[in-house]
C-alpha cells in the first residue's frame, strides 16, 4: 500500500497489477469495488505493470499488487487518509477476502 503525491491537481485511488496475471487482476478489481463503496475519492482504475513497470510488483516472488490509496497532495484525499485509515484498511481486507472466496 502506498500514497501518491503530485505537483499538479490530482486525486483518487488506483491499483497497479500485472494484467497478464488473472489472480492479481481479480484481486485488484475486488479491492477497487470495496474502495468505491467508501465514496471518498475518484477511482482511477487499474494500471498495468507491463506498461508501467514497478520494481516492487514485477520483481516479487509471489503475486503482488500496489494500492495507491490517494494523493497526500490533495486536501480531500489527505483528510480521508488521515482520519479514516481503518475504513480503507477494512475495505482492502474485505476485497481480499471476497477475491479469495470467489
Amino acid at each position: 500500500m502506498h500514497v501518491n503525491s503530485s505537483e499538479y491537481e490530482a486525486n483518487g485511488y488506483e491499483i497497479y497489477c500485472d494484467f497478464n496475471n488473472k489472480n492479481t487482476v481479480k484481486l485488484s478489481n475486488s479491492i477497487l469495488k470495496q474502495l468505491d463503496q467508501l465514496d471518498y475519492s475518484t477511482n482511477r482504475g487499474l494500471l498495468d505493470t507491463n506498461e508501467t513497470p514497478l520494481y516492487i510488483v514485477k520483481n516479487n516472488k509471489v503475486d503482488a499488487i500496489l494500492i495507491e490509496a490517494g494523493f497526500i497532495s490533495d486536501d480531500s484525499d489527505l483528510y480521508y487518509l488521515k482520519n479514516h485509515t481503518n475504513n480503507i484498511a477494512t475495505a482492502i481486507a474485505v476485497g481480499i477476502k471476497k477475491s479469495l472466496n470467489e
